[in-house]
């Protein structure tokens, strides 16, 4: 007696596209979690004097897909400080409220030239141009007392956020 199939080519395919979609889901959410986590972290943890709130705001996030921007997130909630913004006007470099675009540009720029063609890329950024000044610890050329941590403490937390995210859905393969 045969074994006769209760399946064909067309349902193994589409079990196989739902699974794969599935996962992709869960792929992206853990890539998210990490952004958000990252964001979180970033702008809490920095100890560092925000004068226009431009570079906690330039902190953010964009998911890449097969090269192409998922999604992004740059919340542009964190509030400048008035004792060094005036009411009558900003005469600084930086008026307040360009943060969250200065940040997404940079992740932008860092994806077009490496996002994958096939695959997944989490682009975080603290996009003012001084954040690396600020890391470093220096202003305007000038040494600071100390480096503060704007971003790369969040990174290497997030490093270890996606490892185990990732592991963690790999196991359940």
């Amino acid at each position: 007696m045969p074994i006769k199939p209760m399946f064909n080519d067309t349902t193994v395919k589409a079990y196989a596209k739902k699974k794969q979609e599935a996962y992709e889901a869960a792929l992206v959410a853990n890539i998210r979690d990490c952004g958000n986590d990252f964001i979180r972290n970033a702008r809490t943890r920095g100890n560092y004097t925000d004068r226009t709130a431009n570079l906690r705001n330039s902190i953010g996030y964009v998911i890449f897909k097969d090269g192409q921007v998922l999604e992004s997130v740059y919340p542009n909630d964190a509030q400048p400080n008035p004792l060094y913004v005036a009411e009558e006007g900003f005469s600084g470099k930086y008026p307040p409220g360009v943060g969250a675009k200065f940040g997404y540009d940079l992740a932008i720029e860092v994806g077009e030239n490496f996002a994958p063609e096939r695959g997944f890329l989490l682009v975080v950024t603290a996009g003012m141009e001084y954040a690396a000044f600020v890391e470093a610890g220096a202003s305007e050329g000038r040494p600071n007392k100390r480096p503060y941590d704007v971003i790369s403490g969040s990174a290497v937390l997030a490093e270890e956020f996606i490892k185990k995210a990732m592991a963690r859905l790999h196991s359940k393969l």
